[in-house]
């Protein structure tokens, strides 16, 4: 599978590539790496371990943005979803700035979430205004 993801992006010659569900612990987990391409950096988001019951096998989840290192990058903080993972960065080359907001929602879609996904979308709005 990362070998996959990396020569997707590179074929395609993508500036930025979202990628959900991506089962890694942290930003130095072995299939981030794998598929993150020359000359790209990866801006990760990992899945929050459960602590009900034993997770350490598998940490399903998770959000990664590969993006060509010849942008700036600025994580953005995001408010905190009960209902959903996201993640935000902003890109920025010769004076243009790309603002990338990746959600991911598992289950079924509750009044919950919209109130939780506003709150995101309101704290990303006015950063591309500006």
């Amino acid at each position: 599978m990362p070998a996959t993801v990396c020569d997707t992006i590179i074929s395609a010659n993508l500036d930025a590539f979202v990628a959900v569900e991506t089962w890694h612990y942290d930003a130095m987990s072995p299939p981030l790496a794998l598929a993150c391409p020359p000359d790209y950096s990866v801006a990760e988001k990992a899945r929050p371990r459960s602590t009900d019951y034993d997770t350490t096998a598998i940490n399903h989840g998770g959000i990664a943005v590969f993006y060509k290192a010849l942008f700036m990058v600025s994580h953005i903080s995001l408010p905190v979803s009960s209902q959903f993972e996201s993640l935000a960065i902003s890109l920025m080359n010769a004076g243009h700035k790309l603002i990338i907001l990746a959600v991911y929602r598992t289950g079924t879609i509750s009044k919950k979430f919209f109130e939780e996904f506003e709150n995101v979308l309101e704290t990303i709005l006015p950063l591309n205004l500006g």
